[in-house]
């Protein structure tokens, strides 16, 4: 029964893990968003 706890914090940590990268890379992408807008924005 040991195990099976194991395997299931291991898998639990790995899926929030990935939540976790993906909230970071949606923020970074809206961010490198924002400065294309503003570079292309200073060149018109």
């Amino acid at each position: 029964m040991k195990k099976v706890e194991v395997y299931f914090l291991i898998n639990l940590g790995a899926i929030l893990s990935l939540f976790a990268i993906e909230g970071e890379l949606s923020k970074y992408m809206r961010r490198q968003n924002d400065i294309l807008l503003t570079a292309a924005d200073d060149k018109l």
